[in-house]
């Protein structure tokens, strides 16, 4: 039951579970010394692969960060191409873009040259054991020499999914943690203000709960802005601007989402 389990949950992992002793064992009716230089090949090949898994796992968890920047960026600048426009701010927003897309770039290549780097090492693991091995268990005879390298192979085989699928948790790990934020949102007791009375600078409380408020005035004079902030759409810089006595900015996009309706 544990096996079927864990055979749905992390193929991977179950995988090496069920691959790597028969292959060791294998090797030890070989010949005693082929099953050490087989253990000494695994333990080298899982250090060396959990390295570059490390690596692989830090470059998903860029990629997914920076992907999700670049949306929010481009929904903010899709939504303001106007004032843009209109304050001459456009080559800035372009090259805030640009630099962004430049750095998901350099670690889409750390990615894949860690990936790129666990697939050499299961290529010269699985050449080194199968040697190894077989000069160890030479005496034993050809037909043990041959078992023993068709060991080494197994053993490696079996253990190279779980070095890919520790590269590729990051992301995984990543997308699932900005999945939660987007779906459930976290608020506790320091994230919910004393009331829910606006402020706005230089002006008392203007909206207590329940109001209906309208925000007039020309065009260009941060209306959108402000609700886009309130919102928690758009970084609230203006500390001035308060909710329950706590300036925007300190407050979480989900709560100051539920206060608005």
């Amino acid at each position: 039951m544990a096996f079927a389990i864990l055979a749905r949950v992390c193929p991977a992992l179950y995988r090496a579970i069920t691959a790597a002793p028969p292959a060791v064992a294998l090797a030890l009716v070989a010949s005693p010394a082929a099953a050490l230089a087989l253990a000494l090949t695994v333990a080298a090949t899982v250090a060396a692969g959990s390295a570059f898994g490390r690596r692989g796992e830090a470059g998903g968890r860029a990629v997914q960060q920076l992907q999700g920047a670049l949306r929010d960026l481009l929904t903010v600048q899709l939504a303001a191409a106007a004032e843009l426009r209109c304050y001459g701010m456009e080559a800035a927003s372009l090259a805030h873009f640009a630099e962004l897309d430049a750095r998901l770039a350099a670690v889409r290549r750390q990615q894949a040259v860690a990936a790129g780097a666990i697939e050499a090492l299961g290529a010269l693991a699985t050449g080194v054991a199968a040697v190894a091995v077989a000069l160890t268990a030479l005496p034993a005879g050809v037909p043990l020499v041959a078992l023993g390298a068709l060991a080494a192979v197994m053993t490696i085989d079996g253990i190279l999914p779980v070095l890919r699928a520790s590269a590729a948790r990051g992301a995984e790990r990543e997308a699932e943690a900005r999945l939660t934020a987007l779906f459930v949102g976290r608020t506790d007791a320091r994230d919910t203000p004393r009331s829910v009375d606006l402020t706005l600078p230089g002006l008392r409380p203007i909206a207590p709960a329940g109001a209906r408020i309208a925000i007039v005035g020309a065009s260009g004079s941060g209306k959108t802005s402000l609700v886009e902030a309130m919102l928690g759409l758009r970084e609230g810089r203006d500390r001035g601007v308060r909710l329950g006595g706590r300036p925007i900015a300190d407050l979480p996009a989900a709560t100051l989402r539920a206060s608005f309706g």
